[in-house]
């Protein structure tokens, strides 16, 4: 059957090609909610110690592991780093991750000082060291030692936590460098004092590009199973360590659902050989009978 002269065969072919492009237009994923091993990479002085001496990694990750929040700055002895934690799903060969967002809830905090510092959101790399065997706090009643939850590995700690505008140091578990995804991603402005309301934070579109870059450099590497995406949180200048100064956000510990860090991917699959050659033919096909035509 001849195609009527006043059916142009391109627009067969467009709508081909239409066909083709929705074959292989991106799905959005299911948003990814972050492990409960999120916790708190963070910096302990001992007591009686000066202010700003005698600071060591504190490898002890059980309550902020188990924390319904973490803290990103300082107060009395401590400064924090947030670190999450996302499971990444597997991606088939060809795979291409379009963009990619990360959602947050700023929770109220009682700082006591005003903030001087901002806080930075940067991907590290990815890590498998997550297991049930780091958690040394099995839940009460539960008889199977560390049964419990899966935690970080504490030896991570001191790549983890930062208190920089910069990071240079290599990535974590992969040849990609580390990435700030935003620089000033919540800034001394955005500070809820006691009594304001939970407020979420998503990564802006620029950040949401360069972590779909990121993540595609990743595929192209190879991501081992069982995979995490590990994004910080950190504040870009020294936190005070004597008084409170710190912002606050939700882990996946949240007792609100909806409150607990999310990663949303949009993914571009590859189009099966078959389907380019079907089509690749039928386009040849219909160019071929407007000439006959």
């Amino acid at each position: 059957m001849m195609l009527p002269k006043a059916f142009p065969a391109r627009v067969c072919v467009a709508s081909v090609m239409f066909t083709f492009a929705t074959a292989s237009q991106a799905a959005v994923l299911p948003p990814i909610t972050s492990s409960v091993a999120d916790y708190e990479p963070r910096l302990t002085r001992p007591t009686g110690s000066n202010p700003g001496e005698s600071f060591a990694i504190d490898s002890n990750i059980d309550t902020p592991s188990d924390a319904a929040e973490l803290r990103i700055g300082g107060q009395s002895r401590f400064k924090f780093t947030g670190a999450f934690f996302f499971a990444l799903p597997t991606f088939a060969p060809g795979d291409t991750v379009t963009t990619a967002n990360l959602r947050f809830a700023q929770r109220p905090d009682a700082s006591t000082i005003p903030l001087t510092f901002n806080a930075d959101l940067r991907v590290l790399g990815i890590t498998q060291d997550i297991s049930e065997s780091f958690d040394p706090d099995p839940t009460p009643g539960d008889t199977t030692p560390d049964a419990d939850t899966p935690t970080i590995n504490p030896a991570l700690s001191p790549d983890l936590f930062s208190e920089t505008d910069l990071d240079t140091r290599a990535g974590i578990g992969t040849l990609l460098g580390r990435v700030e995804l935003q620089d000033n991603f919540v800034t001394p402005a955005d500070n809820i004092a006691t009594g304001g309301a939970t407020t979420p934070r998503e990564s802006s579109d620029a950040a949401d590009a360069l972590l779909a870059g990121y993540i595609n450099g990743l595929i192209a590497e190879g991501i081992p199973a069982g995979s995490f995406l590990i994004v910080t949180l950190n504040p870009d200048g020294t936190p005070n360590d004597v008084s409170t100064n710190r912002y606050t956000f939700a882990s996946a510990n949240s007792a609100v659902e909806a409150d607990r860090p999310t990663l949303t991917l949009d993914v571009r699959p590859v189009p099966e050989p078959g389907t380019i050659g079907i089509l690749g033919a039928v386009g040849f096909s219909l160019l071929a009978r407007r000439r006959r035509a």
